[in-house]
């Protein structure tokens, strides 16, 4: 069962939740989310652009226009001025490839997206934009799917992570109906997944 959160154009500027304990005589705490004033894509239009948490720190949010996927996801800077944390995600279309009745394979119909990385970074200081610096260091996770033409119903079959010059790979082994039969270590040296 899916759950989509649809506000009315009155109300998707801002969405603030307050709690407090009067029991311990706490003061209320808010944290608050911005949305696009106009909803101009119904892919995005629902999700935060940024969330404002209890001490006034906000997160920035960017998506991608064609599919609706998270683009950038910018933390607070830890003091004003400082680089902000910044995670980075890229997409791509794939096509699972499956058997067909003849018992030959064959490509699905339609493509669908699906994560191919995620690079941690760091802005630049004092930057609002979600760009990395490039003068700084970064960890990239690349995500490995099946071949194309080959059997593949893009289940996740790796993932490498890559940091300070060393990468380091985990391989995923899945069953027919996609429950994780086993996971390699990172440590086991593995070239490539099968």
């Amino acid at each position: 069962m899916s759950k989509e959160k649809v506000l009315p154009a009155a109300l998707a500027l801002a969405v603030s939740i307050a709690w407090a304990s009067s029991a311990f005589g706490q003061t209320t705490l808010t944290e608050s989310a911005s949305y696009p004033a106009t909803c101009t894509n119904a892919l995005t239009c629902n999700q935060p652009a940024s969330v404002t948490d209890a001490r006034n720190f906000s997160t920035d949010y960017t998506y991608d226009a064609v599919h609706g996927g998270l683009l950038t996801k910018m933390q607070p800077a830890p003091v004003p001025g400082a680089p902000r944390p910044l995670a980075v995600y890229a997409y791509q279309q794939r096509y699972a490839y499956v058997k067909g009745p003849a018992g030959t394979l064959q490509q699905a119909a339609s493509p669908v997206w699906v994560p191919v990385s995620e690079t941690l970074c760091q802005t630049a200081a004092g930057s609002s934009a979600p760009v990395c610096d490039s003068a700084t260091p970064s960890m990239i996770t690349t995500y490995e799917y099946g071949a194309n033409g080959t059997a593949n119903n893009l289940f996740l079959k790796g993932k490498v992570v890559t940091a300070d010059g060393i990468s380091l790979r985990t391989c995923y082994g899945h069953d027919d109906f996609g429950n994780v039969l086993f996971v390699t270590t990172p440590g086991a040296g593995q070239g490539a997944c099968q």
